[in-house]
């Protein structure tokens, strides 16, 4: 027991300090009661005083009565100067000049015979129709365009608000009319019956002239690393890319030297290798064997994987891109991840952005190959019909699916739970695009 007088540790049985004598116990105090602090609950906060509660009280009826008469004010500006009940004056005039516009419009559109008109045709008369609205001052200077991938011709009234006419109705499956002709027919399952890629360049539909499209010379490159039969359908895209303008080469069996410098100089790149997951990484598995003494100097870009073939192979890391292309070197390529999880962390898309690419295309989970080729198909269509990546995406997916679980559900009449990946990309492609060169209607309206 410490001494309080001296500070001694007197042994616990002492009454008195040892040292100085001094009682090491006190005598008995009084108990001093202490009013405790308010406490607080669910149910409610206790007052801490009776001045308090009427103090609250007071301010609750203040805070009533400013509202009632902010309320009343507000009444009185909404309701004051409108008696009537009609259009203002201001009103009154736009919707007379509004009106003036859409009764030429849809005066057209109600002519005998304009529905059965090929699009060419009405989109012509439609344009006419406002270059003469333009010239009476009822709508915008240089608002006139068409819209290709929509089947609307644009413009702006006289007071700057947008407005269009829709010149087809949307069809089933997909909106808009250029891309009708991709799906030959439907079957009952909802999967397209009979797909044509085909651009046929003399079609009125079509927007672009044929030669400004030659004259972009635009490059493919297909990076591949799996099994021979979707080395074949990459030779069967080939062959239909390349009448179109789109110049495709194809490597097969890619190595890692393949993607040191394959992939620069290109508008669009399709990476078709399988993909894993390692720390939050996308990695793409080559076909390359591993050999210790090779890329000695790339050990921080690259890792290998035993397979279960026994095999042993080199897998590309997302630093390699930048420690190879990090002088913008991808600068505008579109680039297709095929790979399973390509899309399902950041970082791979994120370093190919940083190299230059315009936009990418990946996977958010573990995907199948058949899937995967069967967008890029009606992907590519829709990027030559001068649509966004994003846009194109989107398309692709209103023919084969969301997602390929299904795909492969409607496609096998089978049900599964292992498959979900959908293809997705990132903001920036909403304005990225393929074809980038004046429409045919440019052309016109500037006649």
């Amino acid at each position: 027991m410490l001494c309080p007088n001296c500070g001694l540790d007197n042994d616990n049985n002492s009454e008195n300090c040892m040292r100085c004598g001094s009682p090491l116990y006190s005598a008995p105090q009084a108990a001093v009661f202490v009013q405790p602090e308010p406490v607080f609950s669910a149910q409610g906060r206790k007052a801490s005083s009776g001045s308090s509660k009427t103090m609250r009280i007071l301010l609750v009826i203040l805070i009533v009565l400013v509202l009632a008469a902010a309320g009343g004010i507000i009444f009185l500006l909404v309701y004051s100067g409108n008696d009537s009940g009609g259009d203002t004056p201001g009103k009154s005039e736009k919707k007379d000049r509004y009106s003036a516009v859409d009764s030429v419009l849809t005066g057209i559109t109600g002519e005998e015979g304009f529905s059965s008109l090929p699009i060419s045709e009405k989109k012509d008369k439609m344009i006419n129709a406002l270059i003469d609205l333009e010239n009476d001052g009822k709508i915008d200077k240089n608002s006139i365009f068409y819209d290709e991938s929509s089947g609307v011709v644009w413009f702006s009234y006289d007071d700057g608000f947008d407005g269009g006419i829709m010149l087809s109705e949307f069809t089933d499956g997909i909106s808009g009319t250029s891309d009708e002709s991709y799906v030959t027919y439907w079957l009952d399952s909802g999967l397209p019956g009979q797909t044509n890629g085909t651009i046929y360049f003399d079609d009125d539909n079509y927007p672009f002239f044929e030669e400004d499209v030659a004259a972009l010379d635009l490059k493919a490159k297909y990076m591949i690393g799996l099994p021979e039969k979707y080395s074949d359908i990459c030779q069967k895209y080939k062959e239909l890319w390349d009448k179109q303008y789109l110049t495709t080469d194809i490597d097969d069996n890619c190595s890692v030297s393949d993607f040191l410098t394959g992939i620069e100089g290109y508008d669009l790149v399709f990476i078709e290798e399988h993909g894993i997951i390692r720390k939050d990484e996308p990695l793409i598995v080559t076909r390359e064997l591993f050999n210790s003494e090779r890329y000695q100097d790339k050990k921080d870009d690259l890792c290998s994987l035993i397979e279960p073939d026994g095999n042993k192979y080199w897998l590309i890391k997302p630093d390699f891109f930048m420690n190879n292309y990090s002088k913008d070197q991808l600068s505008g390529a579109i680039i297709w991840l095929g790979m399973c999880n390509s899309y399902k962390y950041d970082k791979l898309a994120d370093i190919l952005m940083q190299c230059g690419a315009s936009a990418v295309v990946g996977y958010n989970d573990s995907v199948l190959t058949d899937y995967d080729f069967k967008l890029q198909d009606a992907f590519v269509y829709g990027l030559m019909f001068g649509k966004t990546v994003s846009d194109s995406l989107e398309f692709s997916q209103s023919v084969w699916f969301k997602d390929d679980r299904t795909w492969f559900e409607v496609s096998t009449g089978s049900s599964t739970d292992k498959l979900a990946a959908s293809a997705v990309t990132g903001a920036e492609s909403e304005n990225v695009l393929l074809i980038n060169t004046k429409p045919k209607h440019d052309f016109h309206d500037n006649e």
